[in-house]
This record gives structure tokens, sequence and C-alpha cells, in this order.
């Protein structure tokens, strides 16, 4: 793209060099800058965001790689402290990217098509509160897009929370479309609303291999009747999807089937694609729109310890649940959304959040 280059980017791009590629942003414009040097400087970048609150700009953060940056990659996390950025918090509620009810908040996009191969990463950071209704951009998923177009692309989002975005005309959640490998996992989407969108947002693989596991989608509502409430899997070429340990769960407001809110809509578009499902809890989807073979899939209350708390209480029958087998590529993954560890008893537990002897607030206000 065309690089926004401000005297702020010259001034980060002198201070990290493009051998260095290594980023340390502490607020709103400087991380506004290091996406906009990134998608364009020829480096594998690392953007390291502290610990703190990061209003976007109108329009959104933005990293849009050049056709020069095709074949080169981006991690995105948060939960930084320090000078340089070499200590770190982990879990989502360190580091919030807002959107203040009014923006997009995160545009991240590798839309060649040389079939480079790449790395995107984004992780550790709550995207929260964005709208669009600031510019007219009321087309653009109001809290997360993400785009990868190339066969070689790889993708990881995983230990993010999108809550309380809102939309008018597009997705409120997460809008993910990938031709590549991705990996969607212990992330929390929860509490967005929309007028006429997919609420909590939407998955769609061409051609490529998605990994969607132990994430905790609840809550997310839609006024409108055209599209639904739930979480979305598009699916068309030769795309492979799998859903494991998944807790998709009260979802409210838009299109009826069987007399109820439909908590996850998963759409083929093409014969050869393929979805398979593994242990995951439910709240409605009609038995017709599940995969042949589908194994282990329950609609039991998860029973989360409240409204806005979505651990799990002690006495969950989601506990212990879940599969190892079957998953992300590397597997389950060393640590929940909390950061703490991924697996703590017999098997891993549905959800984001693994289950602990103790509770304690839900650390996202």
């Amino acid at each position: 793209m065309t690089s926004r280059i401000t005297l702020l980017a010259l001034a980060l791009t002198a201070q990290f060099p493009v051998q260095a590629a290594t980023f340390c942003v502490a607020n709103s414009a400087e991380l506004a800058a290091a996406l906009d040097a990134a998608d364009s400087n020829g480096a594998n970048d690392d953007v390291r965001v502290r610990s703190g609150s990061f209003t976007a700009p109108v329009g959104g953060f933005r990293y849009e790689a050049d056709p020069s940056d095709a074949d080169n990659s981006l991690v995105l996390s948060g939960g930084w402290n320090g000078a340089g950025c070499v200590a770190r918090t982990l879990g989502a509620g360190a580091t919030l990217l807002t959107g203040i009810d009014q923006r997009d908040v995160l545009h991240v996009m590798n839309l060649n098509s040389s079939n480079a191969a790449h790395t995107i990463a984004i992780d550790h950071l709550t995207i929260a509160h964005g709208g669009n209704s600031d510019g007219g951009a009321g087309a653009t998923p109001a809290s997360l897009q993400f785009q990868q177009v190339s066969v070689q692309a790889v993708g990881r989002i995983e230990h993010c929370v999108f809550r309380d975005n809102s939309s008018s005309i597009s997705a409120a959640g997460p809008s993910i479309q990938s031709s590549g490998t991705l990996t969607f996992r212990n992330n929390l989407i929860a509490g967005n609303s929309t007028l006429n969108g997919n609420a909590a947002g939407a998955i769609s693989m061409g051609n490529g291999h998605a990994y969607v596991q132990n994430n905790t989608v609840v809550a997310n509502s839609m006024i409108g009747l055209a599209y639904t409430s739930g979480w979305k899997m598009e699916l068309y070429g030769n795309a492979i999807v799998d859903l494991s340990n998944n807790i998709v769960w009260g979802n409210s407001g838009g299109a009826s089937v069987g007399g109820s809110t439909v908590d996850l809509y998963p759409s083929s578009y093409s014969a050869s694609a393929v979805l398979t499902m593994h242990q995951n809890n439910i709240g409605h989807v009609p038995a017709a729109w599940l995969p042949a073979g589908h194994v282990g899939t329950v609609s039991v209350d998860p029973q989360f310890v409240a409204a806005g708390d979505w651990r799990l209480t002690a006495g969950s029958p989601l506990i212990d649940a879940g599969t190892g087998s079957v998953g992300a590529a590397g597997g389950l993954g060393s640590s929940d959304l909390d950061g703490a560890a991924r697996v703590n008893g017999a098997a891993v537990d549905l959800g984001a959040f693994e289950n602990r002897e103790f509770l304690f607030g839900n650390g996202f206000d």
C-alpha cells in the first residue's frame, strides 16, 4: 500500500532500523506508526505493545503488507512492560486496543497473491469497544479484520479477547479470512452486538486448513434477522476446518432455526471442503448442519462463574471434557487465556479458560 509515513513513523524507523525490526510501543501514535513502518520495511517485524490502553485512530490501527513485503512476517503482541519491552505480563487483559465505540479497531492484512510464505501472529490483546460510525467505514468489521490470501501463509490468533464491539452493517466480532494455515486458539468472543452482520464474527477459509480450538464464544447479540448472532464458519474450495474444545453458548437474536437462536453457523460452499468437530459445547445448532462423524458435541449449561466472568465453576461438566488428540498444530498450547497452564487435571477443559482451584475477577474492564 502507499505508506502513510509520518514524522513519528520516521522517528520509530530510525530508532528501530530495518535489520532490527523490533518495535516497543507505549502509546497509540507509536503503535499506528510502527504498523505503518512494518508493512513496507522489507523485514520480519515484531511489534510489542506495552500494557495499557490504546485508542485506535479513525479507520483503525492498520497493517497492510506492501507487495515488497509479501514474504515477510509480523508478530503483534501485548502485555509488554519496561524499557525495551523485555518483560511481559501474560493474559489478554494487560493491553487494551479500543475503538471508543466509534471506530474500527484493528486491520491486519497481507493480500499479496504471489503465494509467498509468511506468518502473521496476534496474541495477548483485548480488542474492545470497536464501532464503525466514523468516516462511513460501516462495511468493515468493528473489532478485527484479518486477511491472508497466500496458500503458504501461516496465521495465528490466540490469547485474545474480543468484547463489547458493535456494528451497524458488518461483523462485530473478529472477521478472519485465510487461504493458508490458521490457528485460532484460547480466545474469548463476548458481548459483541450488531444490527446486520454476524455478531460473534466469522472464520472464512479458502483452500486452507484452520485449527479452531479452546475458544469461548458467548453472549453476543444481533437485532436484525438476516444473519446469526453466533459464530459463522465458511468453507470454500478444499478448505479444512477443525473445531475442537470450544464453548459457543448464550448468543441471542438474529435468525431463528427451529425456534432457537443459532449459536454456530457452519456453511460449506464446496463439496470438497471438510469440517470436523471434536468435543464442542454448543447452545443450539441444527443437527442437519453438523458434519457426519462429529464427535462429542454436547449442549449443556457451562456453569460459568458469572455473567461477564466466563471461567468455569468447579462443578462445570466441561472440566476435563476436552481432547488433545485433535487440534492446532503444535498441540494445545502451553497456557490458557489467563496465562496459566493449559491442562490442570485429567484432560483439557473446554473453552478459553482452564479451571483453577481459586477464582478471581475477570480483569478485562
